[in-house]
């Protein structure tokens, strides 16, 4: 089964849906898989497609705000959130 994994900034995201007031000014995971797939222990698949991290929270910070500071990372995450933007509207 594929999936697809994306890191965005939760006021890009907050453009599709209301998030809890907790994810405000963070930086949000998605995990995706296609629906058809709906029979698939969800919790299994993300231990599995998820790679575990012992890193601390202040390594996974410094690591997020490298990511925000990759401007081209962050125009491609831009661009993928409104084309999943484009794809619910047509819906």
């Amino acid at each position: 089964m594929q999936a697809i994994r994306k890191i965005v900034g939760a006021d890009i995201l907050a453009r599709l849906f209301t998030l809890p007031a907790a994810f405000a000014n963070r930086r949000i995971e998605i995990v995706m898989r296609p629906v058809e797939d709906e029979q698939v222990d969800i919790e299994r698949f993300l231990c599995g497609a998820v790679p575990w991290s012992e890193a601390t929270d202040a390594e996974m910070e410094a690591g997020y705000r490298a990511m925000a500071a990759d401007e081209e990372y962050e125009r491609e995450a831009k661009e993928w959130i409104e084309g999943m933007r484009r794809e619910i509207a047509d819906d």
